[in-house]
């Protein structure tokens, strides 16, 4: 197996684990309601609602939902990374397209 299969395989491999179950999933699940307690704190505050901060709550939510579910349910379970992965790596491109001088997309 070459380094690039090899590094594919243990990649996928991570995500298509079995869920880790509950200590996991708590702490997850708490940190993406730290998030949203955040986020209804600044809207509160009259602040304003910043994007990002919702945004990183739902992939941590999306990844506490996969360490929730049954081992049984495994492809749910990698869509599910997969999902709260690309919800990141989404985040991340509108703040650097924001950092690097374009338009403002997530304040």
């Amino acid at each position: 197996m070459s380094d690039r299969q090899s590094l594919a395989t243990r990649f996928f491999g991570d995500l298509s684990r079995d869920p880790d179950g509950r200590p996991q999933n708590l702490v997850w699940f708490g940190t993406a309601a730290l998030f949203y307690a955040l986020a209804a704190y600044s809207l509160l505050a009259g602040s304003g609602l910043r994007l990002f901060t919702p945004l990183i709550a739902t992939g941590f939510a999306l990844n506490g939902l996969a360490e929730s579910l049954p081992a049984q349910r495994q492809q749910a379970t990698y869509w599910t990374r997969v999902l709260a992965i690309a919800v990141m790596v989404g985040l991340f491109v509108l703040l650097l397209v924001g950092l690097l001088g374009g338009p403002q997309l997530v304040a």
